[in-house]
């Protein structure tokens, strides 16, 4: 965890350096795991599944991994492109091709080896040990790039703190979480973070392509310390989305994605809000000169 710290407080170059060695390895497992599944392992009989989830259920668990990397991770990262087809071609070839791809993989792997433990399934095939060294690089970066964006995120809102500070006591704070047990409760905690978060992308739509997208560009003053309508949004959104997910209220039905509702109605409330009271965009402009 330590050296995860590290490379988070020396930022996004560290992190790129270390994405160079971390993914050719991670390909080289991934082939090979397949090709040596499916050399010495024939397809299991299928299982019957006494509980299956709802298609929309399995899109929010996704959408869930995901969003806050998609919402809040990305522009971190995307920023630092040279250009905007760049950070295109690298959420795209990243998410799109990368991701997917390896989720397939493990679907695939999982179903040749019938087990859906990871350590497992390597040790099967015989590529227990050098599978545990890659796997823990991929971690690696993946923590560290959850730490250089989360510390980005505080030391905006908590300015008197060191961004480094920051990141060792979240450093800290996750490895009290993983202590307590985080895991056991991932699929709760996956929801949670669906619901709560994918309204942001919603916020993030609306004010682009619906009303300030050259101020995003070009201005560089500082934004309003509080944005009334974008709360208002988030919030209404949050609030559609716990009660349409199955793992909480499940009151009522939109489109049978709870992370969905929450993006398309945070949505609608942010222009509905900027459209009828613009007063509250100048008075947060306002409050954050003052």
């Amino acid at each position: 965890m330590a050296l995860m710290a590290l490379t988070a407080i020396w930022g996004v170059r560290s992190l790129g350096k270390l994405s160079i060695l971390s993914v050719p390895l991670m390909l080289i497992l991934i082939v090979s795991g397949i090709y040596l599944a499916a050399s010495g392992h024939s397809s299991p009989t299928e299982v019957a599944i006494k509980n299956p989830i709802s298609l929309g259920s399995a899109v929010s668990y996704v959408v869930s991994i995901w969003i806050v990397a998609a919402s809040i991770v990305s522009p971190d990262i995307a920023r630092y492109s040279r250009t905007r087809k760049d950070a295109m071609l690298g959420s795209g070839l990243g998410f799109l091709l990368g991701n997917s791809s390896t989720i397939l993989v493990a679907l695939i792997l999982t179903h040749m080896v019938g087990s859906d433990d990871l350590v497992e399934i390597f040790f099967s095939i015989g590529l227990g040990v050098s599978a545990i060294v890659i796997l823990i690089f991929a971690q690696w970066t993946t923590n560290s790039s959850n730490l250089i964006s989360a510390s980005l995120g505080l030391s905006v809102v908590i300015r008197a703190i060191p961004r480094p500070i920051l990141v060792v006591v979240m450093a800290f704070a996750g490895l009290l979480l993983a202590y307590n047990g985080m895991i056991n409760n991932f699929t709760q905690f996956l929801s949670l973070i669906g619901v709560l978060i994918s309204p942001i992308a919603g916020v993030y739509l609306a004010e682009y392509y619906f009303f300030d997208s050259s101020r995003l560009k070009q201005d560089e003053s500082p934004p309003p310390l509080l944005n009334i309508c974008a709360f208002i949004a988030w919030l209404s959104g949050s609030f559609v989305s716990l009660a349409t997910a199955t793992d909480f209220f499940d009151l009522f039905t939109i489109t049978s994605v709870s992370t969905l509702d929450g993006i398309i109605i945070s949505l609608v409330m942010y222009i509905a809000m900027r459209k009828m009271f613009p007063q509250l965009v100048t008075s947060a402009h306002s409050f954050s000169k003052s």
